[in-house]
C-alpha cells in the first residue's frame, strides 16, 4: 500500500509486507542503506522477523559470500518464532565501503491465508572516528532533571532530603545532580557552625566540566533550609542552611529547600560533625517508596 524508502534504482522498499501461502525470497540492496563511510568490522547484528520466516541473509555481492545468516526456528503447533539467531563476533568480520551487500529474506507460508511480515537486521560495526567519552561528558550528557527531582543525602546521622529548584536555577541544579552522581562529596566529613552545615571537594578538572555554567545564575537568599552550592578556584561546596545567613547571598547560588528529615538536620547541629556517606538524585516513582534513615540520638551528657 505505500513504501518507506525508495532505493537508488528506483525500487519501492517498505518495513512490512505480504507473504501469500507458499514460499517467497526477496532480495534487496542493502549498499545505499548502509551507506559505509569507510572499511570496517561487523561485531554484531541483531534480527528482527515475523512468524513464518526461515531466515535472513546479510550477503556480500562482490565476494558472493555471506556475511551473517540468521536462521529461525518455527514452533509446531502455533504461530510465532521459538529463536532467531543472532551473530557475536570479538575479532569482528571484515565489511569494505567498495562493496555490494544485500539483504535475503526466506519466508514460507504454510497457511491458506496472507501473512504479514519484516525482515530487519541492526548491526553494530567499529567505527574509527568514534572519540571515547571522558567520565564527565557521560555525567553531561546521562543525568536528566526534570520538575519535582529531589536530592536525598544519606549521613552518618540519618538521611534527609531536599527539593530541586529546577525552574528557578536549572544550570545549577544540574551541576550539583552531575557532581552528586560522580560523587564528589561521597565520605567528606562537614564543617558545622551555628548557621550551616558545609560539604565541601577539591575542585579538580573533571568537577569544573560538570559546573559549566552554574554561576551565572540567580544567587537567592540563604534562609532557613536552603541548599546552596558555592565555589572558589580550588573547590566546591554545598551548603545547609539552618540559620539565616545573608553573608552567603552574594557568592553561592540556593538550588534546593530541605524537605522530609529536618531532625537530621538538628540532630547534625547537636553531634557537630557528619559524614555524606551516599547522595541520590531521584525523582517520579523512586521518591514513592523513598525510605530514610532517622535522625541518630544524642547521647546524654
Amino acid at each position: 500500500m505505500a513504501s518507506d524508502y525508495v532505493d537508488p534504482h528506483g525500487k519501492h522498499m517498505t518495513g512490512h509486507w505480504v507473504v501469500p501461502p507458499g514460499k517467497q525470497v526477496n532480495s534487496s540492496d542493502a549498499t545505499w542503506f548502509m551507506n559505509l563511510p569507510y572499511d570496517s568490522k561487523l561485531h554484531y547484528a541483531a534480527v528482527h522477523l515475523h512468524p513464518f520466516a526461515e531466515s535472513l541473509t546479510l550477503h556480500d555481492s562482490t565476494t558472493g559470500k555471506d556475511v551473517f545468516k540468521a536462521n529461525t526456528v518455527n514452533p509446531k503447533n502455533r504461530v510465532g518464532l521459538d529463536r532467531v539467531d543472532a551473530f557475536i563476533s570479538i575479532d569482528g568480520v571484515p565489511m569494505y565501503k567498495d562493496h555490494k551487500y544485500e539483504m535475503i529474506s526466506v519466508y514460507n507460508n504454510p497457511t491458506k491465508q496472507n501473512a504479514d511480515s519484516m525482515a530487519s537486521m541492526f548491526l553494530a560495526l567499529d567505527d574509527p572516528e568514534f572519540a571515547v567519552p571522558t567520565t564527565a561528558e557521560l555525567l553531561s550528557r546521562g543525568t536528566i532533571i526534570t520538575d519535582g527531582t529531589a536530592v536525598i543525602l544519606r549521613t552518618s546521622e540519618g538521611d534527609f532530603g531536599a527539593m530541586l529548584m529546577n525552574k528557578q536555577v536549572p544550570a545549577t541544579v544540574l551541576a550539583f545532580a552531575r557532581l552528586v552522581t560522580a560523587g564528589a562529596f561521597l565520605g567528606s566529613e562537614a564543617k558545622v557552625t551555628e548557621s550551616t552545615i558545609t560539604f565541601t571537594a577539591p575542585l579538580n578538572e573533571e568537577f569544573r566540566q560538570l559546573m559549566h555554567g552554574s554561576v551565572v545564575e540567580e544567587k537567592g537568599l540563604h534562609i532557613s533550609g536552603s541548599l546552596s552550592l558555592c565555589a572558589t578556584a580550588e573547590s566546591v561546596s554545598f551548603v545547609i542552611v539552618t540559620r539565616s545567613s545573608p553573608e552567603l547571598d552574594t557568592r553561592c547560588t540556593v538550588f534546593a529547600q530541605v524537605g522530609p528529615g529536618g531532625d537530621v538536620l538538628r540532630a547534625i547541629n547537636a553531634a557537630g560533625s557528619v559524614q555524606l556517606l551516599r547522595g541520590e538524585i531521584l525523582s517520579g516513582p523512586e521518591l514513592n517508596d523513598l525510605k530514610l534513615a532517622p535522625a541518630k540520638k544524642i547521647a546524654s551528657r
